[in-house]
């Protein structure tokens, strides 16, 4: 299912099964892992993905925000800025965001 509002970008993937809300956006070349539930208003910003690790489904928070080029294999709080840049660290290593 996809939201009223959002959009898909070109070379972007997404997984069967995935739930995306209203205005989110996906920008070029991303993916989405199936059964993932993206909640309303998140970007997804060029080269980044959102992957699955084990039989754990994703879950993205309203109004987060993922950089580009960035990894993520955890879930993401509600407005959650996942970026390699400033001070959030805490679970990031290298270019792949886990728990």
């Amino acid at each position: 299912r996809i939201g009223a509002h959002s959009q898909i970008h070109s070379y972007s993937m997404i997984g069967h099964d995935a739930t995306i809300g209203q205005n989110v956006c996906f920008h070029s070349d991303t993916m989405c892992a199936s059964a993932a539930v993206i909640d309303d208003d998140v970007v997804v910003m060029p080269g980044s993905a959102i992957i699955k690790t084990g039989k754990e489904n994703r879950h993205i928070g309203k109004g987060a925000i993922i950089h580009p080029r960035v990894t993520v294999a955890r879930d993401v709080d509600t407005y959650e800025i996942i970026s390699l840049a400033g001070n959030n660290t805490r679970r990031i290593y290298g270019a792949v965001v886990r728990t």
